[in-house]
């Protein structure tokens, strides 16, 4: 599975809940999926804080089928 997040390795040095988040789902899964640099090459766009990503970026990953994985407080949220 390839998981693209945007702003990964900047938002791994950051402090905050989103950021924690972040940093202890990709130590959890570094090495059972390939993160990827780009929405073209994913199979699942992970989003762990909204304003950590390019709303027009996301509009075309979405238009061009592809999953999209959002966290809201703790909850996972689909489509």
């Amino acid at each position: 599975m390839k998981i693209y997040i945007p702003n990964l390795q900047d938002s791994l040095n950051k402090i905050g809940g989103g950021f924690t988040f972040l940093k202890n789902l990709y130590k959890g899964l570094n090495g059972k999926v390939q993160f990827v640099n780009n929405w073209i090459d994913c199979d699942i766009i992970f989003i762990f804080g909204i304003t950590t990503i390019n709303k027009g970026e996301v509009y075309n990953a979405i238009n061009a089928g592809k999953k999209l994985v959002l966290r809201v407080d703790n909850k996972l949220c689909y489509n």
